[in-house]
């Protein structure tokens, strides 16, 4: 039976600007009389929250960016070149060096990361160096200086960063898939 008292239907536009840095979970105020009406009630209040969106290329902790910059065995070994462009769709961020890179290494780009609106600063950016090896393809390896025009960078989000005792820290999720290697040092096939 269809109900005799008639909910309105009005798509609503609602306009708010969002503070510059605000955290996950800010609140932005309140709208009333637009919220979902049922039979007999009015419409409700709706409650306006920010809700920051995960990112393919960074993790937020605090107001600081973590990334992951892969880089190749030759760009490691003889120095790279490499930019690409910031969450603000405007700023290029660029990375150079001349020496050669560890695996695992972090850079940190100073006022690089999140505008903090408690601390009115920014945050830093960390850059950890990943180096992906490439399978050779005979008994021999020749390693040359990379093609200077190679300067677009590959990002993904680090895993897992949290902020703990103050300070960040990083899940170590390569232990999840980690080789076993037997007594005799050698990594073990996947039947052993």
């Amino acid at each position: 039976m269809e109900s005799a008292e008639r909910c309105r239907h009005v798509p609503v536009r609602l306009e708010h600007r969002i503070p510059r840095g605000a955290p996950d979970g800010t609140f932005l105020g309140k709208v009333a009389d637009v919220g979902h009406q049922t039979p007999g009630r009015l419409p409700g209040t709706i409650v306006l929250r920010t809700q920051l969106e995960a990112d393919a290329h960074y993790s937020l902790v605090g107001s600081d960016l973590y990334t992951v910059l892969s880089l190749t065995l030759e760009e490691a070994m003889f120095g790279f070149k490499k930019s690409w462009i910031h969450l603000d769709d405007e700023t290029e961020i660029k990375l150079e060096s001349t020496t050669p890179s560890q695996p695992g290494q972090v850079l940190k780009l100073a006022k690089k990361g999140m505008f903090d609106s408690n601390t009115k600063k920014s945050g830093h950016m960390y850059v950890r160096l990943d180096i992906v090896l490439q399978k050779p393809t005979s008994d021999s390896l020749t390693v040359s200086k990379p093609a200077k025009d190679n300067t677009a960078a590959a990002l993904r989000a680090e895993a897992k960063v949290e902020w703990q005792d103050g300070g960040a820290y990083r899940l170590w999720s390569e232990m999840m898939n980690a080789q076993s290697v037997g007594k005799d040092g050698k990594k073990k096939t996947e039947q052993e």
